[in-house]
């Protein structure tokens, strides 16, 4: 129990260090000022997935269930990617379009950076939140310094590459710094593949690939940006993913 609960905490300790990049980073070489832009950006994202903690920890829960089917818990973990890339990447591509007018409103324009360095934050929410499942197998399996090295990864990429882009590009800068963690869930894939099998990533890339296009509209400075909203719209064409999301609801409502 202590050894589980030790490396447990260790995961969460070494994924913690990545909250130091803002303050410690942006603040030394953009300012307290894009401190500010970047923490709200987060803020942000952070409310718009908040589907992703509820998922994490039901699936701790559900996923045990399928500890010793292999085929079982891969599955889950597929359907699991595909639900994710849908229920937090449509939100958080969807703000993109209203949120200027949003954040004029609340804020006022002087917080117009925010919008500048967002559409790179949620990527990187929308990647982790695909994987998420992926760290939950892992803990399930009892392969917690397997976790715990993903993360310490994980924050160096981000550190490194905010350190070296941040004092040249600002706060978007550390926008490039939090995609440039994608190339970190290589490792998150190779451990899980190493436990229960390779998933098959297609739908949730198509789901994810979607909301980046929507993501890189959203920055487009033109009224014809709003039509990207059709493009939220095409899971709904579909009555397979219609259900899916219908009973994904159900789920979390009870």
């Amino acid at each position: 129990m202590v050894s589980y609960g030790f490396t447990y905490s260790a995961s969460n300790w070494a994924w913690e260090l990545r909250t130091l990049i803002n303050p410690v980073i942006v603040g030394r070489f953009a300012g307290a000022e894009s401190v500010a832009f970047v923490a709200l950006a987060i803020r942000l994202v952070e409310m718009l997935s908040f589907v992703r903690f509820i998922t994490w920890r039901l699936a701790m829960a559900a996923l045990a269930k399928f500890k010793d089917n292999k085929a079982r818990l891969l599955h889950s973990v597929e359907e699991g990617m595909h639900l994710l890339a849908l229920t937090v990447g449509l939100p958080m591509a969807g703000f993109s379009l209203v949120g200027p007018i949003v954040l004029s409103i609340v804020f006022g324009k002087d917080w117009n950076p925010v919008l500048e360095v967002y559409p790179f934050i949620a990527v990187s929410y929308i990647a982790y939140s695909i994987f998420n499942l992926h760290t939950s197998v892992l803990y399930l399996l009892g392969k917690n310094m397997a976790v715990t090295w993903f993360n310490l990864i994980h924050v160096a990429i981000f550190g490194v590459t905010a350190l070296l882009l941040v004092p040249r590009m600002g706060i978007i800068g550390y926008g490039w710094a939090e995609v440039c963690t994608l190339f970190s869930y290589i490792v998150l894939h190779l451990y899980v593949s190493k436990q229960v099998g390779k998933p098959n990533y297609i739908t949730a890339f198509i789901w994810f690939s979607l909301s980046v296009i929507v993501l890189l509209i959203g920055t487009i400075a033109s009224p014809l940006r709003y039509f990207s909203i059709f493009l939220l719209m095409l899971p709904l064409i579909s009555t397979k993913e219609r259900n899916n999301l219908w009973g994904y609801y159900q789920i979390l409502k009870s």
